[in-house]
């Protein structure tokens, strides 16, 4: 299975753009072999900010999980 590119909602209060859209990258660089590496454990614990005007919390988690299962 090939992870999707996320296309998340933004909303009120939500999980810090950014933050967010550097671990997307990190997760695609590691699925591709590239520079980038996390295992499926560490994203397991990854944590974000919540700010204003952020990424909906529901859609990056379910992203995260399916990103889980793809890496080792």
């Amino acid at each position: 299975m090939t992870l999707p590119e996320p296309e998340f909602v933004v909303v009120l209060r939500g999980y810090h753009r950014g933050d967010v859209d550097t671990l997307v990258s990190t997760v695609h660089e590691a699925l591709n072999g590239g520079r980038g590496t996390i295992t499926a454990a560490e994203l397991r614990g990854i944590t974000f900010r919540v700010t204003l005007r952020g990424y909906d919390r529901g859609q990056v988690d379910e992203w995260l999980k399916q990103a889980a299962s793809e890496l080792p």
